[in-house]
């Protein structure tokens, strides 16, 4: 009997130590994007997986080409999934005989990384800064629904005037058209450049796994979502930590109240010239 219980007890702890081995891509070297991209990696890595790459600074990554219009975006993602297949760690990294458990990518106008996935033969789960949206509804199938989604390339609430819907409904419709005439066929392009073995773009697409979306649906409005889509906004954000004691101190002395000035996460003040901060 005692002999049947070691062999359990042994076996129970090999069934519950399963471990993953997930490969994180976020090429966007932007803070807004890399935060919920490194809050994800980071999770993953303290729990139970190995880090392979070591973190680099976003300051010492390339420049992005500046980018001044939204309209750009598609431009900008050709130029992200180019690098980002041409880089010789990627490149090291496709040609190798690792095994993943899954792939998550960074989802911002760059379809053809989708094919880091399948090269590796892993579910592909997608991760974006934004919310869903008529942008993002053409990987999952998600129903668009132009009469209260708003593109996010404008600045209209679900409660559009009759004029913004219908510029709204254009907006897609351009945006659509420019996809299927321009964009997604570049990304193709480069996706069998890099994964000649892959299949067609459009159907690599339609086989993402899970997509992951930096919104909550407390915020959001009633949205028509499939099951693969799921809202996980505010991963990025940690516990508090404790203020420095004489900031401490300047905030419980001052009776009036503080303003408190934010430039965002891209911007920061020790970087401004010191005639600007005084």
């Amino acid at each position: 009997m005692n002999s049947l219980t070691i062999i359990f007890s042994i076996l129970s702890i090999i069934s519950i130590g399963n471990a993953a081995k997930i490969l994180c891509v976020f090429p966007a070297a932007a803070h807004s994007h890399y935060t919920i991209g490194y809050s994800l990696a980071k999770e993953d890595v303290r729990k139970h997986t190995e880090e392979r790459f070591s973190e680099k600074s976003i300051f010492d990554m390339v420049n992005v080409p500046n980018i001044a219009m939204l309209a750009m975006v598609g431009e900008m993602g050709l130029w992200t999934s180019e690098t980002t297949y041409s880089d010789k760690t990627m490149q090291a990294l496709l040609n190798s005989n690792e095994t993943y458990d899954a792939v998550i990518t960074e989802a911002f106008a760059t379809d053809a990384l989708q094919g880091i996935a399948y090269r590796f033969k892993a579910p592909s789960i997608l991760v974006t800064t934004i919310g869903p949206s008529i942008w993002t509804n053409y990987v999952t199938a998600s129903p668009s629904v132009y009469s209260y989604m708003s593109h996010p390339f404008l600045s209209y609430t679900q409660k559009m005037t009759f004029c913004q819907r219908i510029i709204n409904i254009l907006t897609a419709f351009l945006q659509n058209c420019l996809n299927a005439v321009y964009y997604l066929p570049q990304q193709d392009k480069i996706l069998h450049k890099y994964v000649p073995e892959a299949p067609n773009l459009y159907d690599l697409i339609k086989n993402t796994s899970l997509y992951l979306f930096n919104s909550d649906p407390v915020l959001n409005v009633p949205l028509p979502l499939v099951p693969n889509t799921k809202e996980i906004g505010g991963i990025h954000i940690e516990p508090p930590k404790k203020l420095p004691a004489d900031l401490q101190k300047y905030l419980d002395d001052s009776k009036e109240g503080v303003i408190y000035f934010s430039m965002g996460g891209n911007l920061k003040s020790k970087e401004l010239p010191q005639a600007t901060r005084e």
